[in-house]
């Protein structure tokens, strides 16, 4: 045993000791002795509370340290979305003309103002187009125009590796999202990071071409991005799903797309077009100090998802952070968004052995691993905790938790990491207990 794992073992067993009486909660020191035998090399941190017990911290290791905590970030996204914009928030992708219609021509541009919404597809543009036809619109004489203002040009927050831009999950962020790929006109785009060949790019004026030829509608087939005229009228407004669904998709599958998107769009509301990472960190940092409790001066966040590896919480941040949601009005919506232990979400194939007894975020990035969330008992939530995880060996291409064991349930085998593991021992000490 390294130096480093016998004084892990020494400060669990000297913690415990002071706030453990009669074996209290012998299976989660049981858990942890074990982890800092197994993976002596990892840096762990841990704090539990009982919401029975008037938020009383009953577990702590670590806990004031800070993680990068991955896709836990999202937990603050969701929370500030909520809270900012309310549970019926849509975002509107709007379809504007500078110009006026006469005899089934419409004399003038047509404006595609995009709204930040990353849910949009191509056939919410085809509906909009369609909207086009049933007004009486036969040909358009002017140019087509791709309105992206609502954020800046910039795709990514600090803190990304370019060398990750290959995987899926790094949908670049823009004002006008189309099927999760970013809009160019002839290969061409207004983001910084047009030169490189692999960021996920949509080609407009194809896709425009096949829709009003589609709709039978007559075009100069001129595609340009620009800003929309202030005195510009509505022709059709394209409205996405609620934001709780949207929260709910985002927090189930951990969708950097949505969280990112949410981010931008809050810093634009509170502080004015264009929406920027800047603008959304301010308003991040408003919301954890000035409704939560958490100086400013105590974390970093850069982005929405978690994708940026300059973030730093502690796992006391975010047990603060939800266990403050809990008084809040849209606490039902948000647990709910939760993926929940062997049912469904990210967590649909692990925690098979207490199955619905937590409802969690996961967040992985290579030597990254966290989980936290609520421990749910008889449906109602009785503890919250946090589980970061930084520091273990793995491929950088590895996607998934630190591996401590496999077990075999119905014929199929489940993988249980370090969460896994300690998240079994706290359900089982809050319950007891």
């Amino acid at each position: 045993m390294t130096i480093k794992s016998i004084y892990l073992l020494f400060s669990i067993n000297i913690f415990f000791t002071c706030i453990s009486t009669d074996g209290e909660y012998a299976s989660l020191i049981s858990t942890l002795q074990n982890i800092s035998q197994v993976k002596p090399s990892v840096h762990l941190g841990i704090e539990v509370c009982s919401l029975n017990k008037n938020n009383e911290i009953i577990y702590e290791l670590n806990s004031q340290h800070l993680f990068i905590p991955a896709s836990n970030t999202k937990l603050i996204t969701a929370a500030l979305a909520l809270d900012t914009l309310g549970s019926d928030y849509q975002f509107e992708t709007s379809l504007l003309t500078n110009g006026f219609i006469a005899k089934n021509k419409l004399i003038g541009n047509l404006f595609f103002r995009g709204s930040g919404d990353p849910s949009l597809t191509i056939n919410h543009i085809e509906a909009m187009i369609e909207a086009l036809k049933k007004s009486g619109i036969k040909e358009i004489t002017g140019t087509v125009c791709i309105d992206t203002t609502e954020f800046d040009s910039e795709p990514f927050s600090s803190g990304i590796f370019l060398d990750d831009l290959e995987y899926s999950w790094n949908s670049p962020t823009s004002a006008f999202i189309v099927n999760r790929k970013a809009p160019n006109i002839n290969g061409v785009s207004q983001l910084w990071l047009t030169s490189f060949s692999n960021l996920p790019t949509f080609d407009l004026a194809s896709l425009f071409q096949d829709l009003f030829e589609k709709s039978s509608i007559s075009w100069n087939k001129i595609v340009e991005f620009k800003i929309t005229p202030k005195d510009a009228s509505v022709i059709f407004i394209h409205k996405s799903v609620s934001l709780k669904k949207l929260v709910s998709d985002m927090l189930k599958t951990s969708d950097n797309l949505y969280a990112d998107c949410l981010f931008k769009k809050l810093g634009s509301i509170k502080y004015g077009t264009p929406g920027t990472w800047q603008k959304g960190i301010l308003v991040t940092k408003e919301f954890l100090q000035q409704k939560i409790g958490i100086n400013c001066d105590e974390f970093i966040i850069e982005d929405g998802s978690g994708r940026s590896r300059y973030n730093s919480l502690s796992p006391a941040h975010i047990v603060k952070l939800l266990t403050w949601v809990t008084t809040q009005k849209y606490f039902y919506e948000f647990i709910q968004s939760l993926p929940i232990a062997g049912i469904d979400g990210t967590l649909q194939n692990r925690m098979q052995q207490i199955k619905a007894q937590i409802q969690a975020k996961t967040g992985t990035l290579p030597g990254v691993s966290a989980l936290s969330g609520y421990v749910v008992n008889n449906k109602q939530p009785i503890g919250a905790f946090s589980i970061l995880v930084n520091g273990f060996v793995q491929s950088k291409s590895m996607a998934g938790s630190l591996s401590m064991k496999t077990f075999k349930q119905n014929g199929i085998n489940y993988k249980t990491n370090i969460e896994d593991t300690v998240g079994v021992a706290i359900v089982d000490a809050l319950i007891k207990n």
